[in-house]
């Protein structure tokens, strides 16, 4: 009997770290999703200076969560944010548009894609 509530209290642990690890995901995604669509409408006008505040506001949020999911995640996702941040730095310094919204949509993809990738859905189980 005890070899079963042991069992049964590693279980519920487990799903209750999925699911608050899962949240912390989609928080640090929905803060991020917004200022993106900001910066892109930002290099839409053609306001870089303001655009590049976005971008370090959405750096300052990846920083701070990126500590946290390099340890859970796959590394993979991760460093392709990383590099459109890097590609996009660089594409607001000499302020080219095109490429700059380039950038923005593939980070928007991608922010997207580890937060449902990361969702905690009892579909993904089975």
């Amino acid at each position: 009997m005890k070899i079963v509530i042991i069992t049964m209290c590693i279980l519920l642990l487990f799903c209750m770290g999925s699911v608050f690890f899962s949240n912390y995901v989609q928080q640090g995604c929905y803060e991020m999703l917004p200022v993106i669509e900001n910066l892109k409408e930002a290099i839409l006008d053609e306001n870089w200076e303001q655009a590049q505040g976005f971008k370090h506001q959405v750096t300052a949020v990846w920083e701070n969560h990126i500590k946290v999911w390099a340890y859970l995640m796959e590394h993979q996702d991760l460093d392709r944010i990383e590099l459109a941040l890097e590609k996009l730095s660089l594409y607001l310094l000499v302020e080219e548009k095109h490429l700059s919204l380039g950038e923005v949509a593939e980070l928007k993809l991608m922010v997207e894609i580890v937060g449902e990738k990361e969702s905690f859905k009892l579909v993904k189980l089975f």
